[in-house]
């Protein structure tokens, strides 16, 4: 049986709404609650590869840390993933893995398209 993994913020209705869906289907799941447990950037390098794409692809770009002080800058990705690692919140959620494929989940009815 497969393990989905979930990039997860309790406080966001859209991430509790994917992981519902994803308990519905009784798969084993890993919750990773990315604010409270730190991603490496090995692993991060690894969701961008899963989920075909680049760093500023899966930034919250209405957070306001981003918006007051990267917004208007230019960044490398190299530079987008540090700024992931150091300021977690600016993670798009929920993501949602399930061995070579993930999706941003929203909307949070899109983890059907990693379920076998």
């Amino acid at each position: 049986m497969n393990k989905i993994k979930i990039y997860h913020n309790p406080s966001c209705s859209k991430s509790r709404r994917a992981l519902e869906l994803i308990l519905e289907k009784k798969m084993k799941i890993e919750i990773i609650e990315y604010l409270t447990q730190p991603i490496t950037i090995k692993e991060l390098k690894l969701i961008l590869k899963v989920l075909k794409l680049k760093p500023y692809n899966i930034v919250r770009k209405n957070e306001k840390v981003w918006k007051e002080n990267y917004s208007k800058i230019e960044l490398t990705e190299k530079e987008i993933i540090k700024l992931i690692i150091e300021n977690p919140i600016i993670l798009e959620r929920p993501i949602v893995i399930n061995n070579n494929l993930g999706v941003i989940a929203r909307p949070a009815e899109r983890v059907q398209e990693i379920f076998n």
